[in-house]
């Protein structure tokens, strides 16, 4: 068993930056997924509607007609899923970089605003199901201590 001492003297070994950092670099995959799903469910990383909606009435209910999950006329930002498939993040030291490496990918998101990134539920379930817990298993190892879960 641990005493306070011996875990307080672990716990200043800590580096904090690095396990976050390796943390998100180990979570990349998860994040690009809720980010992806997010958009399909025509969502911006303000919680808000995708937006400008799309300009034709006609084919705002010809993609409605195809299942798209959002109001009708907000767009989703898939047709043939190139886009989506090729959402990437990358982690620096201060910032994460997401980007879609598809052609039209600037075009996008220069027309479509704060389509990268997390909001809300999206985020909230990145946090609890991937991230935290990656960050617990790198803290965990250090000090030796186990979370509940």
């Amino acid at each position: 068993m641990q005493t306070i001492k011996s875990l307080y003297e672990k716990s200043l070994q800590l580096n904090t930056d690095a396990i976050i950092i390796e943390s998100l670099k180990e979570t990349t995959v998860d994040f690009e997924t809720e980010n992806k799903i997010q958009m399909l469910m025509g969502i911006t990383n303000k919680g808000e509607p995708i937006r400008p909606k799309y300009h034709s009435g006609k084919y705002a209910k010809a993609k409605k007609a195809t299942g798209s999950i959002p109001e009708e006329g907000t767009p989703d930002l898939f047709v043939t899923g190139e886009f989506q498939r090729l959402i990437d993040v990358e982690v620096g030291n201060d910032v994460l970089d997401i980007i879609s490496k598809d052609d039209k990918g600037p075009e996008l998101e220069f027309k479509y605003k704060n389509i990268f990134g997390l909001s809300g539920p999206y985020k909230g379930f990145y946090l609890d199901t991937n991230l935290g817990p990656a960050i617990q298993l790198r803290i965990s190892k250090v000090i030796n201590i186990n979370f509940r879960q």
